[in-house]
């Protein structure tokens, strides 16, 4: 199941045809016993009617679906769209259904923790072979419960409030070494300031899974 805009790039007569997120949807028409795709509203990146007329259509609108909503269904399918479909990703892992991921470039920093048929039924980056791997699914069930529980697992271990700070401490640590200027602060400055739940720094520097002990920092990190 799947339901979304078509996103990924800018769609004109010659490109959208061969964009992911079309190509996800023609699939899924063509084994609508299989899966069900559909794009429910056209955005800014689809400008030209002309374009809007052939992929009206082709496929028409379909009714909206809600996060919520998707998370009824065993399979979920996530294809990519502007950018890694991060947010949806770290969502439906806590569903207990099993996510098809597309194979992609784009990546999001706890991608590299994540493996095919342990976290999630890869499809390749054309989606060419969904209904396959539905299919494939649909004869290996008990292995695709094995994969969403492990999905959920790597949730719930993973995505805490201590373990994403971390991530963003050494992101902007390792960031800020590169900087070959000294910035400086415009009049309509904000601090803002990331403290841990428990208003803790070493105790989050100390208990986390991405080693953020090798940061000894007193104070919490200031973003700008």
């Amino acid at each position: 199941m799947w339901r979304g805009a078509p996103t990924g790039g800018r769609y004109t007569m010659d490109s959208w045809k061969r964009m992911t997120r079309p190509r996800l949807v023609r699939a899924c028409r063509q084994r609508p016993d299989l899966c069900d795709a559909g794009f429910y509203h056209f955005r800014a990146n689809v400008a030209d009617p002309a374009v809007r007329a052939e992929m009206r259509q082709e496929f028409g609108l379909s009714k909206k679906m809600s996060d919520n909503d998707l998370m009824r269904y065993r399979y979920i399918l996530l294809p990519d769209g502007n950018q890694a479909p991060a947010s949806r990703t770290v969502h439906f892992m806590y569903t207990n259904s099993t996510i098809f991921k597309q194979e992609s470039h784009l990546v999001e920093f706890f991608y590299r923790d994540l493996q095919p048929l342990v976290h999630y039924v890869p499809i390749t980056f054309h989606v060419s072979d969904v209904t396959e791997k539905v299919l494939w699914a649909r004869q290996n069930d008990a292995l695709c419960e094995r994969i969403a529980k492990n999905a959920y697992d790597y949730a719930a271990t993973h995505f805490t409030d201590e373990n994403i700070a971390c991530f963003w401490f050494r992101l902007l640590t390792e960031y800020a070494s590169l900087l070959r200027f000294a910035p400086t602060l415009t009049p309509d400055y904000v601090s803002h300031q990331i403290t841990p739940a428990r208003h803790d720094w070493q105790y989050l520097l100390q208990h986390t899974d991405y080693a953020c002990t090798e940061y000894r920092y007193a104070s919490p990190v200031h973003v700008t």
